[in-house]
């Protein structure tokens, strides 16, 4: 599937590998603010990959692995420069075994 925003074919119909862009969504405009807006991943690196893309200005800190409603999501808490906080809910439920929680 090529992605309309890089223009890159995937693999997967899910999200773009390159760009972070999520493909084939009822809701595009996800971003990650909480588990309601949880960005669907296959993969830790496809995490840094959308961090990448969509979390300029900030750098990495802490990550956790939490069990939400029964739902596994990696999150991890940001900072920029001037000490904002930003926080990204990953929904890792599709690859990551429900008894790891």
């Amino acid at each position: 599937m090529e992605c309309p925003r890089c223009g890159r074919q995937n693999d997967k119909e899910t999200e773009c590998f390159y760009c972070g862009r999520i493909l084939n969504s009822p809701i595009e405009d996800l971003d990650g603010s909480s588990t309601e807006m949880a960005i669907v991943v296959g993969s830790v690196e496809e995490e840094y990959v959308w961090m990448r893309n969509y979390c300029q200005g900030f750098e990495g800190g802490d990550q956790a692995l939490q069990e939400i409603d029964g739902k596994a999501y990696d999150v991890h808490t940001l900072c920029n420069n001037k000490g904002k906080k930003r926080t990204v809910y990953f929904d890792i439920s599709g690859f990551f075994p429900q008894d790891s929680l």
